[in-house]
């Protein structure tokens, strides 16, 4: 899986998935880049320049060139950003008790050493002193640190994050690293003259030192790493040619030399791969070349066993302290994590027998040193447990110590612990003892209902008469509770509590045990006389005041840590204290049940716990136990404790031998009920079944017709879609022969039409020459009409003023001149007419 940090959230903290791949043919199971995407689709890669493994390997940091600081978790999957710094290194510390173990010092160019809790993002300190970048940060195993810039050296106490020594160099002295050796803790110092002095832990005199006439080429190298095995006893030294050389710590003599001349390259970097299973030897070497390539180097063997060798050359790498990963740097910038399994095959595999090996001798050996420590523990705790220091003890505290209330139990019961004869019984369980077990005591803890049911078939697998017994699981119940995470404690407290504190309760069983309710009222009737009477004039019984009590063991009448001491005082004796500690629940309560005159108030209160002094009633328990003038004390009729015996569980027989029949009866109906309840699941199952195959035939039925129905539709469609290519065809073709005819017309008759336009336009001429005539005539009407007008009026005048003419001849030309007008008003009708002729032909 590759991841991008780009797409991650700057806020500090926000935890983001990712997901290991399979390691492929590299061994990479992830890969982290921080890739820019610049305009127009271009990206841009931003480095990773550090990164560093905490103390676990669980978790590794890196930073980039932009100064983000990063934390994946490869155990739980997720990484987040941590702090914008930038940093010139980072660094997990080693396991300090005073500082978180996820303690991430990050070096920035300023020359700060800030420290986070990677995995709170919380700001711890700040080492103030350096002026210059810090190059390296080396811890101790006494928590002490040393940090290193160009010009000098700080050594911090991680206490109190305060100095304890600064080493000062001379004017052109370059320290090149600074490191603490392990297991001595002294400290190691190389300078540009390629000197290596050693100076003593806490004193800081010098001790040790290598110059340069150490021989051989060695003189001649430039160093550029020194690695150390973790038992502190030998120290490698790397640098400017294919060699390594390995000198012994305590005389800082020069052991041996390794060359790799068909490298022809110079190592960068060494460190050896830590191994919890090689005492610190570090066989194991790894060295990164110049020309990027990492190798994995068996010191012991003198072979190369592994290597990694990428596209791009490896520029830095991180080990995982517990060998799991190993994690590098290319020079693009890019991180990827390496599965070491993969990468050194043979060695996970020697691993990985050394474990199984070591595995199986701690076994054995814990079998073995088991066994004997049992034995001295059973001796001390018979001396120090003994019974009457117990009851002193008891006495005195008015309980037992609640750490210990188990391992007390278990010796005043004096139970033998037999493991084996409690694997016999719950290889004969009775897995149906009960049915519908939570239907009739429901319980909200599944756990406590799991436990009950399954310590009530554990007891009927011991004595399966107790399975007619319908209050056993109200009875234990409280023991089951108190005792659950130690089954075999649990069970065989069980059987002592039925075996010796339930005495004759099953003599008459299902009838109540009538002669231990006998004593018990026998003891209220010596001692308080009223309180019996009252009791006899409610008509409450021994059953109501006694039987309840008994059937849950006080556990429905007393709270959880009232329950638990009463037990310490019940199993520091005998069944006698059970009995005289149910009549002196009721003296105790006197007041409150005097009070009382409903039956079921007193029902009630004895099945209800009820507010009142419990130490008041413990001590009116003891005094009833030892008070001998009591006639029919319980002490007389009920046995004393009997143990049981390594080896063997009792039998108990204590209940009427036709319970026997009746208990074989009841199974025998319970395995019918349940091979009915089988018979019927299995007819169920046929029926649904039946159901089932109805159903498909239904569907299929369906399917069927509707695959018909489809058909048919696409007949339909297939038969109109030909109909109308048909008609498409006809109309196609009536078309072609109309547009043919069309251009046969046009070819024929081409005179008729140009005959038919000229005997328009000839129309039109005439229309338009009759048009003008009419108008002439119609005007020269007009014109005569008005002279006729005018003489007319000219006459009338005449009439008026000259009556003295010749009447005859004055209606004469009256009458002329009447007619002329008659004649023009008849023209004029006449052109109306034509007009209106002309205009509809």
């Amino acid at each position: 899986m590759s991841i991008n940090t780009e797409s991650s959230s700057k806020v500090a903290c926000q935890r983001r998935s990712f997901n290991l791949a399979p390691a492929n043919s590299d061994g990479i199971v992830l890969s982290v880049h921080h890739t820019l995407i610049v305009g127009q689709g271009t990206s841009q890669r931003v480095r990773y320049l550090h990164a560093s493994f905490n103390c676990t390997g669980s978790a590794l940091a890196a930073s980039n060139h932009l100064g983000n600081v990063y934390v994946f978790d490869l155990t739980v999957k997720k990484y987040w950003f941590l702090v914008h710094v930038n940093c010139s290194i980072i660094k997990f510390m080693r396991k300090i008790n005073t500082v978180p173990r996820d303690a991430l010092f990050v070096g920035a160019t300023t020359g700060d050493i800030q420290i986070y809790n990677s995995y709170t993002c919380e700001n711890i300190a700040n080492l103030l002193g350096h002026k210059n970048p810090v190059n390296d940060i080396s811890f101790s195993e006494t928590d002490d640190c040393v940090t290193l810039a160009t010009n000098e050296a700080i050594l911090w106490n991680m206490k109190t994050f305060t100095k304890l020594h600064v080493l000062h160099l001379e004017e052109g002295t370059i320290l090149k690293f600074v490191m603490f050796v392990p297991v001595s803790n002294d400290v190691l110092a190389c300078f540009n003259d390629e000197t290596v002095q050693i100076w003593k832990a806490k004193t800081y005199d010098p001790i040790k030192q290598i110059g340069t006439n150490t021989g051989g080429s060695f003189n001649k190298l430039t160093i550029r790493s020194i690695a150390f095995t973790s038992n502190g006893k030998l120290m490698v030294v790397v640098g400017h040619a294919p060699s390594i050389y390995v000198f012994s710590i305590e005389t800082l003599q020069l052991i041996k030399e390794v060359s790799f001349i068909h490298l022809h390259l110079s190592v960068k970097k060494a460190q050896f791969l830590p191994n919890p299973f090689d005492d610190g030897v570090n066989k194991i070497l790894s060295f990164l070349t110049s020309s990027g390539v990492l190798y994995f180097y068996d010191m012991q063997s003198e072979e190369f066993i592994s290597k990694i060798n990428m596209d791009e050359e490896v520029w830095k790498y991180a080990v995982d302290p517990s060998s799991n990963h190993i994690a590098t740097i290319s020079r693009c910038g890019l991180i990827q994590i390496h599965s070491m399994a993969h990468v050194l095959p043979r060695i996970n595999r020697e691993r990985n027998l050394k474990i199984i090996s070591r595995r199986n001798n701690y076994k054995t050996k814990q079998k073995t040193n088991k066994k004997l420590l049992n034995d001295v523990l059973k001796k001390q705790l018979s001396d120090v447990l003994d019974t009457e220091k117990l009851r002193a003890i008891l006495k005195e505290f008015g309980e037992y110590p609640s750490l210990y209330r188990k391992v007390i139990w278990r010796n005043l019961l004096q139970l033998p612990n037999d493991e084996e004869q409690y694997a016999a019984i719950l290889s004969n369980n009775y897995e149906n003892a009960f049915n519908e077990f939570e239907k009739h005591y429901p319980l909200v803890v599944k756990q406590d209902m799991k436990s009950l049911k399954q310590f009530y078939e554990n007891l009927i697998s011991w004595c399966p008469f107790l399975s007619v017994v319908s209050y056993l699981p109200v009875l234990i119940f409280p023991f089951v509770k108190f005792l659950q995470t130690e089954p075999v404690l649990c069970f065989e407290t069980l059987m002592t509590i039925i075996v010796n504190y339930c005495q004759y309760w099953f003599e008459y069983h299902p009838v109540p045990p009538l002669n231990i309710l006998g004593l018990v009222e026998s003891i209220i009737m010596q001692e308080d006389p009223a309180l019996m009477e009252h009791f006899y004039k409610n008509e409450v019984t021994s059953k109501t005041y006694a039987w309840f009590i008994l059937q849950s063991m006080f556990s429905e009448v007393l709270s959880s840590s009232q329950w638990l001491v009463f037990c310490d005082h019940l199993i520091a004796n005998d069944a006698v204290f059970l009995t005289v500690a149910v009549a002196a629940y009721s003296l105790a309560n006197k007041s409150s049940l005097m009070a009382l005159e409903n039956i079921d108030d007193f029902e009630c209160f004895f099945r209800t716990n009820s507010t009142f002094n419990f130490k008041r009633f413990i001590a009116r328990c003891y005094k009833l136990l030892n008070n001998k003038t009591i006639e029919n004390h319980p002490r007389l009729f009920l046995k004393p404790l009997i143990p049981f015996h390594n080896g063997e569980y009792p039998v108990f027989d204590q209940f009427p031998k036709n319970c026997l029949e009746v208990c074989q009866s009841i199974n025998n109906l319970r395995t019918e009920v349940n091979s009915l309840k089988q018979e019927e699941q299995c007819m169920n199952t046929k029926v649904q079944e039946l159901q089932h195959l109805k159903e498909l035939e239904r569907s299929s039925e369906e399917f069927f017709r509707h695959a018909q129905l489809n058909k048919l539709y696409s007949d339909k469609l297939e038969e109109e879609q030909n109909n109308v290519r048909v008609e498409r065809k006809r109309l196609k073709a009536l078309i072609s022969q109309a547009v043919k005819n069309e251009e046969e017309l046009k070819k024929s008759t081409p005179q008729v039409f140009q005959n038919i336009v000229s005997n328009k336009k000839q129309t039109k001429n005439d229309k338009y020459d009759s048009k003008r005539e009419f108008s002439r005539i119609e005007e020269d009407l007009l014109e005569h009409y008005t002279n006729l007008l005018k003489y007319k009026i000219q006459i009338e005048g005449l009439i008026d003023e000259d009556v003295s003419l010749d009447s005859v001849q004055l209606k004469k030309s009256y009458k002329e001149i009447s007619d002329e007008i008659n004649k023009v008003n008849l023209s004029l009708w006449l052109k109306q007419e034509w007009k209106f002729q002309v205009k509809n032909i």
